[in-house]
């Protein structure tokens, strides 16, 4: 990660919780000693966002709505409004639910967290109605990651369903398999395209938004079966 990602982190991590200790901050970004001594005169020094109190506290002395300086490199280093520390499944539901806007959010391993920063600022005055759907949809996700502490912890919440969906559907695999070399096999016909874009549709249940592995109301590929194959003789 290049250092301004990491002045960026750290500008937001300090401007939530208010006071860090040097050694919490040195372990949170993963910094060798130079780079924490590099990282805090840009933040006093050069941001003018924290004073130093008794070499072993970094303490915010930005403004609630402060931003980087006009010298500072553009929008990415700015501090964005962040969620709430206590931040949950739930309540992030809730707040889906009630149309509240969306929120910044740290995720300090996570090597993507600058490009977030800049994703999410177009949209921080928007509601979850307001924005692009596929954009709703990527961001919900990747605060469940975050959450999670993914980028460190490697726990995936989503693994155990992952894991099932996959279990359970080999043999409707094999059996699609078997139904589109069928299909190849007898040439170009309309209904064998119809049909290869229902099997599409049902493949798209890799979307686990859509049903569960072992949800009982899901289609299956056999409920669909090949269009009959017309005699030779026809």
């Amino acid at each position: 990660m290049d250092f301004v990602a990491v002045v960026d982190q750290a500008i937001a991590l300090l401007r939530q919780r208010g006071r860090l200790m040097y050694r919490t901050l040195q372990v949170q970004l993963q910094l060798a000693a130079e780079h924490l001594a590099a990282l805090t005169e840009a933040l006093i020094e050069g941001q003018h966002l924290a004073v130093d109190e008794a070499s072993r506290v970094l303490a915010w002395s930005g403004a609630s709505g402060a931003t980087a300086s006009p010298a500072a490199a553009p929008s990415s280093l700015e501090p964005l409004p962040q969620a709430p520390l206590a931040d949950t499944p739930p309540s992030l539901a809730e707040k889906m639910l009630t149309s509240r806007t969306l929120e910044g959010f740290t995720d300090p391993a996570a090597p993507d967290m600058p490009g977030w920063h800049d994703y999410v600022r177009p949209y921080l005055d928007h509601n979850w109605l307001q924005v692009p759907w596929f954009f709703a949809e990527t961001y919900f996700y990747r605060r469940l990651i975050a959450m999670t502490d993914f980028f460190r912890t490697a726990f995936d919440p989503f693994a155990a369903q992952k894991q099932q969906g996959l279990h359970t559907t080999v043999a409707r695999g094999q059996a699609l398999a078997t139904q589109t070399h069928r299909l190849l096999a007898d040439g170009w016909r309309p209904e064998g395209l119809i049909h290869v874009l229902t099997l599409a549709l049902w493949g798209n249940q890799a979307d686990m938004s859509l049903w569960a592995p072992d949800d009982a109301t899901q289609p299956l590929p056999h409920a669909c079966g090949p269009p009959a194959r017309a005699s030779r003789g026809e």
